[in-house]
């Protein structure tokens, strides 16, 4: 797609999708992995959103804070490990 657009893109680093140890994917763990998952499946993601932090906490077993954090650290790891655009002239 960004072929087609041209967008300027620059691939810096390929991440392997699991580790050697087998214990983290993209750099996720076990607790982010499993929290993302339950999220999405819910329907955290979704607009409007069909679950709230509240409901991703007590499936967790953790507070709301918490929960939004570990989405938060989540999200922000895989974004990381997987897509870094730069945009023209950036280097």
């Amino acid at each position: 797609a960004a072929k087609e657009r041209r967008t300027p893109h620059e691939t810096s680093r390929v991440v392997n999708r699991q580790d050697a140890a087998g214990g983290r994917w993209y750099g996720l763990t076990a607790r982010q992995r499993g929290t993302r998952r339950f999220a999405g499946e819910q329907g955290y993601y979704s607009l409007p959103r069909g679950a709230s932090p509240g409901a991703i906490a007590d499936e967790c077993d953790i507070s709301d804070q918490a929960a939004t954090e570990r989405l938060r650290r989540a999200m922000d790891t895989l974004v990381t490990n997987t897509l870094e655009l730069t945009a023209a002239g950036d280097k």
